[in-house]
C-alpha cells in the first residue's frame, strides 16, 4: 500500500520536519513491508530551505510563488505518477499522523464509492475532534450568511466568542459515517479520485477547499466517509495563525463568493 503525502508549507520548516518524522515513525511502527510513503512538499515559502531527508520515506520539494494552499497541492499532485499510489493526502504541515496511522488502514472498511477519507483530527486548542467538518451540504442561504460574517470582521470576531464557542463545547465523538466534507487540515483521497475527476483548478488563495473538493467528489458519483480509526493530531495554525483578522476575513469572503458563484448559481 503506497501513500503520497502532499504537505503545503509556508515558512514553517520546524513543523514540516516534525511532520516528516511522524510519518517515518508511523512506518516504523508497522511490521508490514508493503507500506510505503512518499512526501512531496508543496513549498510556498518566501525563502525556501533545504529539507532534511529520511531513510524511511522519499522526500521531494516543489517550490511555488505561493498560489495558495489547495492550488499548490494540486500542482504537486498532478506532477506525480498518480497510478502508482493507493492514497493521496493533502495537508497542512502543523499536523502529525498518529503512530497507528498505517496500521489502521489494514482494518479499514469502506466501500468502493468512498473517494475521500476524513480521519479523526484532534485539535489541541479546541480539545476535540474537528471532524466531521460538514455533515450535510450547505444551503445557498447558509453560505450567504457565513459570507456576511466575514464581510464584517468585528461581527466574525463576536461569532467566534459566542456561537462557535458553544459548538466547540458541545462537540461529541461520532462513529464512522458518510458525510459531506472533511476538515481541510488533513484530507485523504483515493488515487482513483484524481484519475477519474477532470483536472482541478482552485483560483482561490485560501479557505473553502473542503466545499470545493466535496462538490468534486459528488460530481463523479463518489462520497466522503469519516473514519475515526485513523488518527491525526493537529498542532494548528503554523501559517494562518499569524494572519491578521482583516486579511483572514477577506480571504474567507472571497472564497465563499467563488463557491456560491461556482456551485450554487
Amino acid at each position: 500500500m503506497r501513500f503520497l503525502f502532499v504537505p503545503v508549507n509556508y515558512n514553517s520548516y520546524d513543523s514540516l520536519n516534525a511532520y516528516i518524522q511522524a510519518v517515518s515513525h508511523a512506518l516504523q511502527m508497522t511490521d508490514d513491508n508493503s507500506f510505503r510513503a512518499d512526501i512531496h512538499v508543496a513549498d510556498n515559502s518566501s525563502e525556501p530551505k533545504e529539507i532534511a531527508q529520511d531513510e524511511r520515506v522519499t522526500i521531494l520539494a516543489r517550490h511555488y510563488d505561493n498560489p495558495g494552499y489547495l492550488q499548490a497541492a494540486l500542482n504537486t499532485i498532478y506532477s506525480a505518477d498518480l497510478s502508482s499510489y493507493d492514497y493521496i493526502i493533502i495537508s497542512n504541515v502543523d499536523v502529525l499522523v498518529d503512530e497507528s496511522f498505517f496500521v489502521s488502514f489494514k482494518d479499514l472498511s469502506i466501500d468502493q464509492q468512498t473517494a475521500w477519507i476524513a480521519p479523526a483530527i484532534y485539535s489541541e486548542s479546541e480539545k476535540r475532534d474537528v471532524n466531521p467538518k460538514i455533515q450535510e451540504r450547505y444551503s445557498k442561504k447558509r453560505l450567504q450568511q457565513l459570507r456576511l460574517l466575514f464581510r464584517f470582521p468585528l461581527l466574525y470576531h463576536l461569532y467566534t466568542k459566542t456561537v462557535y464557542r458553544k459548538k466547540v463545547i458541545t462537540a461529541t465523538q461520532k462513529p464512522q459515517q458518510d458525510i459531506y466534507a472533511g476538515h481541510g487540515s488533513f484530507m485523504v483521497f483515493t488515487s482513483e479520485f484524481f484519475q477519474k475527476c477532470p483536472k482541478m483548478d482552485y483560483p482561490v488563495f485560501l479557505f473553502c477547499e473542503e466545499i470545493f473538493l466535496a462538490e468534486k467528489v459528488e460530481s463523479i458519483g463518489c462520497k466522503t466517509t469519516y473514519c475515526p480509526s485513523i488518527k491525526i493530531h493537529d498542532k494548528e495554525h503554523a501559517s494562518t495563525g499569524k494572519m491578521k483578522l482583516s486579511k483572514y476575513c477577506k480571504y474567507n469572503y472571497e472564497a465563499l463568493t467563488y463557491i456560491i458563484n461556482q456551485f450554487y448559481e
